[in-house]
């Protein structure tokens, strides 16, 4: 882990020296949890800013339980793996990592309903120039990028054969969730949720 993490600063390094603009992606609770000294020293040495998405946990719990229930028959992880993926509370260690780091917090929610205008406005956040033609998927496949995202297809069966990000509702009401131990969690993660809406609305 820690050859990794240099090996990832020195590749941050030489691409901000050259001038470039780096995006790196991952979900806030395993980075809150895994690496939270890195990113103190990222935050002096590059100025990095962060950015969350946040979604219901009606919504969240939803996708995680169809999500795992796949993985489940493709049998690519142990049961074990997926038995502490499903129980995963990502709000609480997502809250502590903007309580330490601060940032832009963007309601998954309101991407929906308006994707251009929350786009544009992370864009701005991150100091960087929005053009409509993001709002339009191209896989990066054609320029020798690999889509690794592949992989998870079924985690993004929604969107994986989407060409656009268009604009939707989630009907939050409608989802129905039926293990007492998930109830218990989104009650739990209700909390934090509410708490990131408070900020955002603020």
């Amino acid at each position: 882990c820690h050859d990794l993490a240099r090996e990832l600063e020195t590749q941050l390094e030489d691409a901000l020296s050259s001038g470039r603009t780096v995006i790196f992606k991952d979900m806030a609770w395993s980075i809150q949890i895994f690496c939270v000294d890195l990113l103190r020293r990222w935050k002096t040495k590059f100025n990095i800013k962060f950015i969350y998405l946040i979604r219901h946990p009606l919504a969240q719990f939803a996708s995680l339980e169809r999500a795992v229930a796949m993985e489940r028959l493709l049998q690519r992880f142990s049961d074990e793996t997926l038995d502490d993926l499903a129980s995963m509370k990502c709000y609480e260690p997502t809250w502590n990592m903007y309580s330490l780091f601060g940032g832009k917090i963007i309601i998954a929610e309101d991407l929906q309903s308006d994707p251009a205008a929350v786009i544009r406005d992370a864009y701005g956040y991150a100091g960087l120039e929005f053009q409509e033609r993001y709002l339009k998927y191209e896989s990066l496949s054609t320029k020798g990028i690999p889509d690794d995202w592949v992989f998870w297809q079924h985690w993004y069966v929604d969107c994986f054969n989407a060409t656009s990000i268009r604009k939707g509702v989630t009907d939050i009401a409608s989802i129905q969730i039926n293990n007492p131990e998930d109830k218990a969690g989104i009650e739990e993660s209700l909390v934090f949720y509410n708490l990131f809406l408070a900020i955002k609305d603020s």
